[in-house]
């Protein structure tokens, strides 16, 4: 998991989560090809980050910050459809972006 935006926790608090919990977690996309999922914010989509480009780009589920507690309480990860931010972007926006990493 990568996280992006402001959580209700602090990132390194989610990530310790995480960690204890089995999973793995990252600061960038481009780390990992392993990453799964982006947990970020309304703002961070508003914005369009980076890392929100890059996750929609390489298909990487982008999801709200209670998928993570609510997976942590199933103990295990739960169904992504109902913490997912379903926001596709342009053509054109992939194109910049893929050019802005080859650059």
């Amino acid at each position: 998991m990568v996280f992006t935006g402001k959580m209700t926790m602090s990132r390194s608090a989610l990530c310790a989560i995480v960690n204890r919990n089995g999973g793995s977690t990252w600061n960038s996309i481009e780390e990992n090809g392993e990453i799964t999922h982006l947990v970020t914010t309304v703002d961070s989509m508003k914005n369009r980050t980076n890392k929100i480009k890059a996750a929609e780009l390489l298909g990487i589920e982008i999801v709200g910050e209670e998928f993570v507690h609510d997976s942590v309480r199933n103990g295990k990860l739960v169904n992504p459809i109902k913490y997912r931010f379903d926001k596709v972007f342009s053509l054109v926006d992939k194109i910049f972006f893929i050019d802005t990493l080859f650059l």
